[in-house]
């Protein structure tokens, strides 16, 4: 990587982690992820590493099912805290360090918008939806995928550690999005 960008040229390179990914976590995808930021680091190019949380979108696609089945499903305990990003969120965020590199130069930030539970998801969803949702927490260990029971488990043990208070008040200009206005947005667009 750090050959290709120095033989393009590249001023500063901006890359997109995953929140807690210098964490030792275990999780296959975030570790993947911690050797690309190692290599990074090592280079000596100019960089920022940005660590998006879980994202809104990863909904999306549900928001029928969820509808029609009045139920949200997560293998998260449905009180534990899912610190979130939107996609707007995070392209705002790394045209802020584009627009200064030299203020975010050699730093990783993980960054998050909102930090709602599964149940405060359900209400905010049944207000949008205008019907009851109920937060349900499937078992992670009936996922298919080991990656994602490692994540889920991670999530439903630890969540993400976004710092979101200083993130909010040291970037206000980004307008971070809460998961009830990306929502709207989210059913305005269907």
């Amino acid at each position: 990587m750090s050959i290709l960008a120095a033989a393009a040229d590249v001023p500063h390179l901006v890359f997109s982690s995953v929140s807690d990914a210098d964490r030792s976590t275990g999780i296959p995808h975030f570790d993947s992820k911690a050797v690309v930021e190692a290599a990074l680091r090592e280079s000596g190019r100019p960089h920022t590493v940005i660590g998006p949380t879980y994202f809104y979108d990863n909904i999306a696609g549900s928001l029928d099912e969820i509808r029609a089945s009045g139920r949200l499903e997560l293998p998260i305990p449905t009180t534990t805290p899912l610190q979130q990003l939107s996609r707007r969120d995070l392209g705002r965020f790394a045209a802020a360090v584009l627009t200064d590199p030299s203020a975010f130069d050699g730093r990783r930030i993980d960054i998050a918008s909102d930090n709602p539970t599964p149940d405060e998801m359900a209400a905010i969803l049944g207000a949008a939806l205008g019907r009851d949702v109920t937060a349900v927490a499937a078992d992670p260990n009936d996922l298919g995928s080991d990656d994602m029971r490692a994540m889920f488990t991670y999530l439903g043990d630890h969540g993400y550690s976004a710092d979101i208070d200083t993130l909010h008040a040291a970037h206000p200009g980004i307008g971070w999005q809460s998961f009830g206005e990306w929502l709207d947005g989210a059913i305005s667009t269907r």
